[in-house]
Order: C-alpha cells, then structure tokens, then sequence
C-alpha cells in the first residue's frame, strides 16, 4: 500500500494505491482517503494516518475502502501509529498545538480508543516502534531541535498487564548523523538483531 503527494496544499487529495507484488498489477482505493498508509493489520486491513487540523488513527478496508476510527482525540494530533509484532497493542505520539510530543500505547480494539484507554510511555518524544519480539518499545526523545532525533531509548513493556515495568534506557545515539523527524513516516524499524533507521547528514565543512 502507497500514497502520492499531490498538489493543493493542506487541502490536496491523499489517494491510497493498493499494489501486487505477485502480478506487477495495482489500484486506487480512494481517490482521497485523507492519509498516508502506515501498517497492515492482515491481509485486508490497513492503519492510515490522517491528516487535518489534528491527526488521526484509522484503519480502511483493502476492499471497499470503509474506515474506522482507531484513535482521535478532541485537542490532540496523533502521529506515527506503529502496530505490536502480536497486533494486539498500537504506539503512537500525540501532542496538543505548540506543545512537544507524548509516546502511549493503547490496546488494538474495533471501538475507538480514547484518552483514557491510552498508557503513558514517555514525554517528549516521539517515533515509536517495536522490537521484534514486542517486549521493548523503542523511541526517540525530542532535543533542542524538533526537527532532527539523534537518540533511541527504549522501555521494556509488558504486554499480558500493560505496564511498563522499568525506567527507559537509552540504546542508541549520534553526535554526527540525524534522524530529519520532519518527513513523515520515518519511524525506524527493529528486526531481531538490527535497527534499521533513515538518516541525514546535516554536518558541514568550511573550505579555504
């Protein structure tokens, strides 16, 4: 599943595009669904992230298109959904208007979660993202500068009580190369034994 940028500012149409690898065949499943795709659940259903005054969370039919609402909230944006391996818990950040980011996760259900369903991971901070085996949830602290991350932290979580049992630890960070949080959709990725991030340069020399 893919998006296209299209023109038109704020307002401009976000069609989500279904492919197959298999055939080499692919197709639009709506013209505008208001978001980027970020995860499958299975093969049908799909997380999308939604863009408008404040972000959403829905899951939309591979078939027909319908969404549902997963997490939405009166005063938050919420960005960056990232599914447990088990698909039974979903991290995100959220963050009022001027404010930095909040890392929670919530149980994965067919109702809308709200705020209350939300469990608490860490305040400023944002990109969450899973280790394989669903035990630690990874993250990346806000600095100085919102627009770049240079630190992973991560907590271990428990997944049958929902808790966090220990304080964060950190496990990765860089003085020289830059995660640009900016462009959406940049979460790393934990396989078993890597982690997997996109990154820039935003170092310079000064030539004479």
């Amino acid at each position: 599943a893919y998006g296209l940028r299209m023109p038109g500012g704020e307002r401009a149409p976000r069609p989500i595009f279904i492919a197959c690898l298999g055939e080499g065949s692919f197709r639009q499943l709506g013209e505008d669904c208001g978001g980027r795709p970020r995860e499958w659940i299975d093969e049908r259903r799909l997380v999308i992230e939604r863009f408008a005054r404040l972000n959403s969370v829905a899951i939309i039919d591979r078939d027909s298109g319908e969404q549902q609402d997963v997490l939405q909230s009166g005063d938050q944006s919420i960005r960056n959904p990232r599914l447990s391996p088990d698909r039974q818990w979903i991290a995100f950040d959220a963050s009022r208007p001027g404010e930095t980011a909040s890392v929670f996760v919530a149980p994965l259900r067919e109702r809308p979660l709200v705020e209350s369903d939300w469990i608490f991971a860490d305040r400023s901070a944002s990109h969450p993202f899973w280790s394989a085996d669903g035990q630690l949830l990874y993250y990346m602290p806000i600095g100085t500068n919102p627009l770049i991350r240079s630190v992973i932290r991560g907590r271990h979580f428990q997944s049958a009580s929902g808790v966090f049992p220990h304080e964060a630890v950190t496990v990765y960070a860089s003085s020289e190369m830059m995660m640009p949080a900016y462009i959406p959709g940049t979460a790393p990725i934990a396989t078993p034994d890597e982690i997997i991030l996109v990154l820039g340069d935003f170092t310079g020399d000064i030539w004479l």
